[in-house]
């Protein structure tokens, strides 16, 4: 998977820009470089219960209950948890499939039908 289809994935998964939108990499193509960009992604999943342990060249995902348990070894910390959050959302997201908000038309960001209720 090359870089824009991961961060692709990071942006699904923030609720960004539907990935068809032409214009997605000017808002949502940072996250494998900058950490203004890769650590709203990390609180996103903390919230959810579930831990990230970042060092200096390595970052863990755990979860407790569910079965996620990984860790990523690169050269670099930034490129150590992207790697790792990927790993983590593609996991996330095949184990709830079947709960995810559903793209409405019209609707330029997934799950706005959710937090408006």
């Amino acid at each position: 998977m090359e870089t824009e289809k991961r961060n692709k994935l990071i942006a699904e998964f923030m609720g960004g820009l539907k990935p068809m939108d032409e214009h997605w990499v000017e808002t949502h193509g940072f996250y494998h470089t900058s950490w203004d960009w890769l650590m709203p992604v990390v609180e996103k999943i903390e919230k959810m219960g579930v831990d990230v342990i970042i060092n200096r060249f390595s970052c863990q995902i755990r979860t407790h209950i569910r079965g996620f348990n990984k860790e990523g070894i690169f050269p670099s910390k930034i490129e150590s948890t992207w790697y790792i959050i990927i790993d983590y959302i593609k996991w996330y997201n095949e184990n709830n499939k079947y709960s995810k908000p559903k793209y409405i038309p019209g609707n330029r960001h997934y799950g706005d039908e959710l937090s408006n209720a």
